[in-house]
């Protein structure tokens, strides 16, 4: 079962991808994620988040501005004020695309709750596309859901190959990730 607000028709008649990163990404990151973003949804691309702080609403953010559609995944009932104050987001999301959870509303997440949320976002996506991450990033997850899926892995090049904060991304770009630039 998924709770969601908004509408979900505009779902499989367009490709999606998952954009994930940190939630404290550095000025380059959110530079290139808005870029990047904004060029995918010119293309009419969908792009989906997990809907955290950071790099997932930089995506959000960059989506919005464009007026287009874009799909938040939370790891929490929908109506919880997570991250805090985000309702209002949630609403500008809804108007053209969805935000969803499979927690039912009200209900406290089981500890797994954002690897349970990562499990939906790559299971609906196309592929996923990494922005910031380090060497030990739970973000990662989704590189492992997205390998067992058989789904592309995206990789934004590191501004710095020697910054720890891009590590995970300077090893999935020797694991076979598909390097992208924006």
């Amino acid at each position: 079962v998924l709770f969601c607000y908004g509408n979900l028709d505009f779902w499989g008649d367009r490709v999606n991808i998952a954009v994930v990163g940190t939630r404290n990404p550095s000025d380059y990151s959110v530079g290139i994620t808005e870029k990047i973003c904004r060029e995918l949804v010119k293309a009419k691309i969908i792009i989906s988040t997990g809907f955290a702080l950071g790099i997932d609403q930089v995506a959000n953010m960059a989506v919005l501005k464009e007026n287009a559609t874009t799909l938040a995944v939370c790891g929490k009932s929908i109506d919880e004020d997570y991250p805090k104050d985000s309702y209002e987001m949630k609403m500008q999301i809804a108007k053209n695309g969805a935000v969803i959870s499979e927690y039912y509303p009200n209900c406290k997440p089981l500890n797994n709750s954002f690897k349970n949320r990562n499990r939906i976002l790559i299971g609906l996506c196309d592929g996923v596309l990494f922005c910031e991450c380090s060497a030990d990033s739970k973000g990662l997850d989704n590189a492992l859901q997205a390998t067992t899926l058989g789904k592309p892995i995206f990789v934004v090049p590191p501004c710095d190959i020697l910054d720890k904060r891009y590590f995970g991304q300077r090893n999935l770009i020797r694991s076979g990730g598909i390097c992208t630039f924006g």
